[in-house]
């Protein structure tokens, strides 16, 4: 987790939940109203993060919507990463020793790397 921001995925999801909650007491209309104008700040503040290379670059606005998913994949990734901190696998250690072998076997290892001193 490079950053101490919340991801796109959460941090905009719990926004809009938390907006409902704060306007379940309000009309329809009005509640309906403020769901909308805090999607449009939320969209506007993820076109200003990027306004600077739409000004250089403007025939890259197409992009502007895979920004945008890519900042919600990006946030899916690192809730993953998160919830499998404590998660250790060994499987890669075990995968490389047995192609290391395969490979001695073969004796294309010597040919790739020149090193002969390798022992099973």
């Amino acid at each position: 987790m490079a950053t101490l921001y919340p991801p796109a995925l959460v941090g905009d999801f719990l926004l809009l939940f938390l907006c409902y909650k704060a306007t379940e007491s309000w009309e329809v209309d009005w509640q309906v109203g403020a769901l909308g104008l805090l999607a449009f700040w939320m969209g506007i503040s993820k076109v200003l993060k990027i306004l600077g290379h739409f000004l250089r670059y403007p025939a890259d606005v197409f992009l502007l919507p895979v920004s945008i998913a890519f900042g919600y994949c990006h946030g899916f990734i690192k809730v993953q990463a998160c919830l499998s901190l404590n998660v250790v696998s060994l499987k890669i250690r075990r995968h490389r020793s047995v192609l290391l072998q395969l490979l001695i076997k073969a004796g294309t290892l010597a040919l790739t790397t020149g090193y002969t001193g390798w022992r099973c």
